[in-house]
């Protein structure tokens, strides 16, 4: 009798975990990778230095704007300044991602590093005014060393395995950067993590290169110029949710709450990955929050569901990409900025006309085209 009672329960446990099973794999599809496991193919090192090099550019057009102030330059002049740096960062990406498909991502890296650390001493040296002020902040726009696409290059390259929980990681990595970065934002401190972040964190990426294509795979560009417009649209819901903070009041505090979520999700993300279906409706749902949800809860939970999208976006574009891996990271990341212009602009308008929670209906609206693209795709 004992013997049929440990059976049965035996056959309960076996069936409980069946069901979990279910369940999680219907929520996560595919192996779930482990943070260790990435930590020790790379060396905890590679991570840390990571974080700190993409300091930089997170703090860049801060820096800058401060420096054009400090010269004495009116906020209309230094906003134009600063959106053409905006406009140089995204075409020296474009740059750096070809170019990373030729060479690798560790030589362009290497010599994009140096450069930028060459064109901010410069920067530094020169008055902050005048005609020759805004070409230098263009050359450091145009020098950026691009870390957050070509370490995605370089984890394409060096483990292919490890590609989704990489890309987690490199998502809460961006989010920590964004918040950290305008915190710290001054030249010196970014010269300063230039070389002792930057350029270290270059020379370990990885000297292979991507395969090139045979002649009988295309790459399937359609369906990625459906991925940049998903970016695109992503960079909308930023610009809406930046205007919309600035216009409700305590602009930093709020949006910071943006980049925690945010960062929370990228790193859950790692061990629970959503489909693109789920991580296309927790997108619409979180956005939606920001207009009937009390808005600092609102922040968290909209920022938990950017995250999984956008790792998804770039794992589909990285299987797309067919011996272009830099090319299209470099695409997907410079549809970002694009769209929160796009987005700033929109949503200002709506902010004009009626307030804070204007400028917020703009995000689900973009977040709903985010899922047909995602969809789509």
């Amino acid at each position: 009798m004992s013997m049929c009672r440990v059976w049965s329960r035996q056959n309960r446990d076996r069936a409980r975990v069946w069901w979990l099973g279910r369940r999680v794999s219907w929520l996560c599809p595919g192996d779930v990778m482990s943070y260790r496991e990435l930590a020790r193919s790379s060396g905890p090192l590679f991570l840390v230095l990571g974080l700190a090099a993409r300091l930089p550019y997170a703090m860049v057009s801060l820096a800058t704007l401060l420096w054009l102030r400090t010269g004495g330059m009116n906020f209309a002049h230094a906003g134009g300044v600063a959106a053409a740096q905006s406009i140089a960062i995204a075409v020296g990406g474009l740059i750096a991602g070809r170019l990373a498909d030729r060479h690798g991502p560790r030589r362009v890296g290497v010599v994009a590093a140096v450069l930028n650390v060459g064109a901010a001493a410069f920067m530094i040296c020169t008055p902050a005014h005048g005609w020759p002020a805004g070409l230098v902040a263009v050359l450091v726009g145009l020098t950026q060393p691009q870390v957050g696409p070509l370490v995605r290059v370089h984890w394409a390259l060096h483990r292919p395995d490890l590609l989704p929980v990489a890309l987690s990681f490199e998502a809460a990595a961006d989010e920590i950067g964004f918040i950290v970065g305008p915190m710290i934002a001054s030249l010196p401190a970014m010269l300063v993590l230039l070389l002792v972040a930057a350029v270290p964190f270059a020379l370990r990426y990885d000297r292979g290169r991507p395969t090139p294509a045979s002649s009988a795979v295309a790459v399937r560009w359609l369906s990625i110029a459906v991925l940049v417009a998903a970016m695109v649209s992503v960079g909308v819901i930023f610009g809406a949710v930046q205007t919309g903070v600035t216009a409700h009041g305590g602009a930093g505090q709020l949006y910071g709450l943006l980049g925690v979520g945010s960062c929370v999700g990228g790193v859950a993300n790692g061990w629970m990955r959503l489909s693109r279906r789920l991580s296309a409706a927790a997108l619409v749902i979180g956005m939606i929050g920001l207009v009937v949800l009390p808005l600092p809860l609102a922040m968290i939970i909209g920022g938990i569901t950017i995250a999984p999208y956008m790792v998804s976006l770039f794992a589909t574009a990285e299987r797309l990409a067919v011996g272009r891996v830099g090319t299209v990271i470099a695409m997907l990341s410079a549809g970002g900025p694009v769209g929160t212009a796009v987005g700033q602009l929109v949503a200002g308008w709506q902010a004009d006309q009626y307030g804070a929670t204007g400028a917020f209906v703009v995000a689900p609206v973009a977040a709903v085209f985010c899922a047909i693209a995602r969809l789509a795709a």
